[in-house]
C-alpha cells in the first residue's frame, strides 16, 4: 500500500509491531519437545513442561496459535500494575514510565489469533484481561491527551532548542506523532530563517 508522502517517515502500526515481536517472552510449553529448534535469530528449547522458557514473542504467539503453549504475561501486565501507572498519569504532566513496547505489546497479546471455533487466544493466558484492557485504554487515551497540550506549545522557541523532550514515550507513540512533529519543526525552522537577517559582519541578528 502507497502511503501519504506526510506518513512515509514513520513506521506503519504493522512494522511497528513487528519490531516489537522481536523481544523475549516467557512461555509454558503444553508438551515436551526433545530438540531445540534453530533459528536465524538464535536457537530455542528443549521445551520441558511445566519448566518456562524464553523465546521471541512472534514464536510463542506461533506456538500459541497451534494451542502448543501458554503465554507468561510480563510483569507490568498487571491490573495493580496499570493502576498504579494510570493514577500516575492523571497526578502529573510527565508521561510515566511505561515499557518502551507497552502499547503494541499489549495489541499483539490481545488479538484472537485463531477463528472462535478452533480459539487459542494469547489473551486467555492473561488474568483478569477485560480490566487490563480498560486500563490500558485509560492509559492510551490520558497519554494522548498530554502529547495533544504539548502540540499546542509548540513555538520557534522550542525550535531554536534543537529537540522535543519526549520522555517516557513509547515505540508506538513516538511513531503515531513522529509525521507531525517532523513537518513541523521543519516548518519552524523556515519561519525561524525568516526572523534573522545578515548584520554585515558576518553574523546574524533577530528582526
Amino acid at each position: 500500500m502507497s502511503l501519504p508522502p506526510n506518513a512515509r517517515c514513520a513506521l506503519t502500526p504493522r512494522e511497528v509491531e513487528f519490531v516489537a515481536e522481536a523481544q523475549s517472552v516467557m512461555i509454558v510449553p503444553a508438551r515436551a519437545f526433545p530438540g531445540s529448534l534453530h533459528l536465524l535469530c538464535g536457537s530455542f528449547g528443549p521445551f520441558r513442561p511445566p519448566l518456562k522458557a524464553a523465546v521471541p514473542l512472534w514464536l510463542a504467539l506461533a506456538l500459541k496459535r497451534r494451542g502448543m503453549c501458554s503465554i507468561v504475561p510480563p510483569p507490568w501486565l498487571d491490573p495493580e500494575y496499570l493502576e498504579h501507572k494510570l493514577d500516575e498519569e492523571r497526578s502529573s504532566e510527565a508521561f510515566a514510565e511505561m515499557d518502551f513496547a507497552w502499547l503494541e505489546t499489549a495489541m499483539l497479546l490481545s488479538k484472537q489469533l485463531r477463528p472462535p471455533a478452533l480459539s487459542y487466544r494469547a489473551q486467555d493466558d492473561i488474568p483478569h484481561h477485560d480490566q487490563i484492557k480498560k486500563l490500558l485504554k485509560s492509559i492510551k487515551d490520558c497519554r494522548e491527551s498530554k502529547t495533544q497540550k504539548g502540540v499546542k506549545l509548540m513555538n520557534v522557541d522550542l525550535f531554536s532548542q534543537g529537540f522535543l523532550n519526549l520522555d517516557n514515550l513509547g515505540l508506538m507513540e513516538v511513531n503515531e506523532i513522529k509525521p507531525f512533529f517532523t513537518r513541523a519543526f521543519d516548518e519552524m525552522g523556515r519561519f525561524s530563517g525568516l526572523l534573522t537577517r545578515d548584520d554585515g559582519k558576518g553574523g546574524m541578528v533577530t528582526d
